[in-house]
């Protein structure tokens, strides 16, 4: 009789993770809208101000997609190292390993071709859940990495104001106020 293990038996919390993050974005997506709109907004507005805003607005745009592809790539290696452990530990050591802890009733896991639709139903759940976390976690990590383009953008109005002559700094002084307060979502 084939003895089945199973890889991680200690990590209920990460099932809600998932939830809760789902549950955030339906009870906050207004909030959520008006931050997308908002750097939408700057960024369609600033590109067409100087060549220091474009400059600002690339340098932010490829830390971002540096950011992504960080955190695609992590779990896309997560999720692949939890997918393919149980078939190199088979292969190493002739035992059985499920990646998750549920089994389909009436399937026999301890039979050829249980053991194979289990594992298959389970990658399954593995693909949509990592692709559920990466999209909510690039979401807010696309937010944070924004936060450095207000700063930049704000210090190249101030750094407008003191170029400018005396007579415009108050025109542009209320511009730069103006636009600041807009920063408060």
């Amino acid at each position: 009789m084939l003895t089945v293990t199973y890889v991680y038996s200690n990590r209920k919390h990460l099932e809600f993770q998932g939830l809760a993050k789902y549950i955030f974005s339906l009870r906050r997506r207004q909030r959520i809208i008006n931050i997308i709109k908002f750097i939408d907004d700057i960024y369609l507005e600033c590109q067409k101000i100087s060549e220091n805003y474009r400059v600002i607005l690339t340098k932010t745009a490829n830390v971002a997609m540096i950011g992504m592809k960080l955190v695609g790539f992590l779990y896309t290696t997560t999720a692949t190292s939890l997918v393919l452990f149980p078939l190199f530990y088979r292969l190493i050591f002739g035992k059985r390993l499920f990646i998750m802890r549920f089994f389909i009733p009436g399937l026999d896991p301890n039979s050829t071709m249980g053991y194979f639709v289990h594992m298959l139903i389970q990658f399954i759940c593995i693909f949509f859940g990592a692709f559920g976390n990466f999209s909510s976690d690039i979401f807010l990590i696309v937010l944070v990495l924004h936060v450095p383009l207000l700063k930049d953008i704000i210090t190249e109005k101030l750094n407008e104001l003191n170029r400018t002559q005396l007579k415009k700094r108050k025109t542009l002084l209320k511009d730069t106020f103006e636009w600041h307060q807009r920063c408060d979502l």
